[in-house]
């Protein structure tokens, strides 16, 4: 899990897929410069500073994070 860098999309997420890089699902809590341990599926980010409201304030949080999305991707649903 890569955590972005940038103070547009600090929850975002990509994962690199051994060819190339795609987004993931967002982490909960916008953070920079955050350790974080762990793979596509199960990681940990830890710390980190704040973007917003507070600028460059430490954050002493941690989350997990699994990756998981549900997503459906169809034009048209039907019932049975």
């Amino acid at each position: 899990m890569e955590l972005l860098d940038n103070s547009n999309s600090t929850t975002g997420t990509f994962i690199y897929d051994g060819t190339s890089w795609r987004t993931n699902a967002n982490t909960a809590t916008a953070r920079l410069e955050a350790a974080a341990i762990g793979n596509s599926t199960a990681a940990v980010a830890i710390a980190g500073l704040a973007p917003w409201p507070s600028p460059g304030a430490r954050l002493n949080t941690t989350e997990e994070f699994t990756g998981e999305t549900t997503s459906i991707n169809v034009k048209t649903l039907t019932q049975s």
